[in-house]
């Protein structure tokens, strides 16, 4: 059941990524491209090692995942510092 509930997170995960991803393409804005890009990377990773991971259950698919989900975070966070201090800014570009 716990895996279940993990898989439809993870996948819930890929389709706000790809979402951010498209947002960020919108406003035409390279560090939110940037940024964004990676983290779908890194979920999109993160999620193919660990259906790997299910299937062969070698650590190092584990250790994938692991630095995929890393990735994702850190490449969140400098997205949200890299935000413009001022929405309307951020409006203009679309």
């Amino acid at each position: 059941m716990l895996l279940i509930l993990h898989a439809a997170l993870g996948l819930l995960l890929v389709v706000n990524a790809v979402v951010l991803l498209v947002r960020a393409i919108q406003f035409r804005t390279r560090s939110l491209l940037l940024t964004a890009g990676f983290g779908a990377l890194g979920i999109v990773a993160a999620g193919l090692n660990g259906g790997s991971y299910l299937n062969y259950h070698e650590d190092f698919s584990s250790m994938i995942m692991s630095a995929g989900f890393a990735v994702a975070v850190v490449s969140y966070l400098l997205g949200l510092y890299f935000l413009p201090r001022n929405p309307v800014s951020l409006g203009k570009a679309a």
